[in-house]
């Protein structure tokens, strides 16, 4: 488990462009301390150490939470100081790495540049990264997000545009938009960054060294990106962060119209594949309904019940600290965000050797070989995975048994349908 369990590294830019002054952005990014107050999604931030005059070498611990239902909690050591325009710390904790923040003028607006080059430490994140990548990514954004959104508010400026992007393994980064604020449309349409022509076309440079762009394709981003924001708050639609997220796509893999009439030539995944994944989740709902529904007719209680299995299964890749009942109670989001993810790889996986043999799975000998294969894999749950997770024995039961036929029964009622309306 320990190889499955190597750190997933995120190198995540933000780009935000606020008409306010650059002083009155930089002092209200500065203050951590009060992120609480306006930063949705900032459960808390505490001074531990308060370092210089500067600041430099002070350490804040930070607790975050967002749209998907897990918490992050980590500290950051200031480690450099250019004030007003660039603040750099180390990152430890449920996150490693560092981030820093970089502000310039452009004209009548400040543009803010947050670079996030952390990785995971937390076995469960590490586990689910190569699956749970992009939501956590998207979790990150809707976090940005909200929090330029808030401090365009708090300060009284206005938010123009926000732009995400990945940053290179070095320090050269690519933002999706391509506009000023990513460093320009250089010759790799907006990968890297270009020097201004002169200070009216570009962002004013400060100590850290960030300077601006060119011309580019400055207009179109403009207008197209204010279009996409408008679109985000009940206006007309719009690409769901800038011009560039669709730019970037490979012009052979695009959906619409076109000469080929919406279809997409791009590369697909291989049909068992798909077939596996649509049949998987389908019969995995399936299943834990059915397993519901035995329980409340053997008046089990259903919702314990329900949490009991979801920290079996989170256990897997959480290990034993997610079979302890907090003694706080509520609602342990993190568990069934980990055990949801489980439970759907799982499903796919079995759903492989049913979808290969889809064109074979007909009529009631298909249905009866479904309930086998379901039972098989009761077998392989209940009594081969005790083995590495002994707590699976407290689930062998009638209910867990039905559960399991009705998978497999799904599996072959679906795998044959899905593959023929899936070619």
């Amino acid at each position: 488990m320990a190889a499955m369990a190597a750190p997933v590294e995120y190198r995540l830019l933000t780009v935000w462009r606020i008409e306010a002054p650059l002083d009155v952005v930089y002092a209200a990014v500065r203050d951590s301390l009060r992120w609480p107050e306006w930063w949705p999604g900032a459960l808390a931030v505490a001074e531990l150490a308060a370092g210089d005059a500067a600041g430099l070498d002070s350490v804040r611990r930070y607790r975050w939470r967002a749209a998907l239902p897990y918490r992050l909690s980590f500290t950051a050591r200031t480690t450099r100081v250019e004030a007003p325009y660039f603040v750099e710390a180390s990152i430890a904790g449920d996150l490693e790495g560092r981030g820093s923040w970089r502000f310039a003028r452009a004209g009548a607006f400040t543009v803010v540049r947050h670079e996030w080059r952390v990785r995971t430490t937390r076995r469960w994140m590490n586990l689910c990264g190569a699956l749970a990548r992009p939501l956590f990514v998207r979790n990150h954004e809707r976090i940005m997000r909200r929090g330029a959104e808030a401090l365009a508010r708090r300060i009284g400026g206005r938010l123009q545009a926000v732009e995400f992007g990945e940053l290179a393994a070095g320090e050269a980064a690519g933002c999706r938009g391509g506009g000023e604020a990513c460093g320009g449309a250089g010759p790799e349409g907006g990968r890297e960054g270009r020097q201004a022509g002169g200070a009216e076309e570009g962002l004013e440079d400060g100590p850290g060294g960030w300077s601006g762009s060119g011309p580019g394709n400055r207009s179109e981003y403009r207008s197209e990106y204010r279009s996409e924001y408008r679109s985000e708050h009940g206006a007309a639609k719009g690409p769901r962060n800038s011009p560039a997220h669709l730019s970037e796509r490979p012009p052979e893999g695009r959906r619409g119209g076109g000469a080929h009439g919406g279809v997409e030539s791009g590369r697909r995944l291989p049909h068992v594949a798909v077939v596996a994944l649509l049949a998987g989740t389908l019969a995995g709902g399936i299943a834990t309904a059915a397993q519901m529904f035995a329980w409340w007719l053997t008046d089990v209680p259903v919702w314990a019940t329900l949490l009991r299995d979801a920290r079996l299964t989170a256990a897997i890749v959480m290990g034993r600290e997610a079979l302890q009942v907090p003694a706080a109670g509520g609602l342990p989001w993190d568990v069934l965000f980990v055990a949801t993810l489980v439970h759907l790889a799982l499903s796919v996986a079995y759903a492989l050797p049913p979808a290969r043999l889809a064109s074979r799975l007909r009529g009631l000998p298909a249905l009866g070989a479904g309930a086998a294969y379901g039972l098989a894999i009761y077998v392989v749950n209940m009594y081969g995975f005790t083995v590495v997770f002994p707590w699976f024995a407290l689930v062998r039961d009638p209910a867990t048994v039905f559960a399991h036929l009705v998978f497999g029964l799904a599996l072959a009622a679906l795998c044959p349908g899905v593959s023929e309306r899936s070619r």
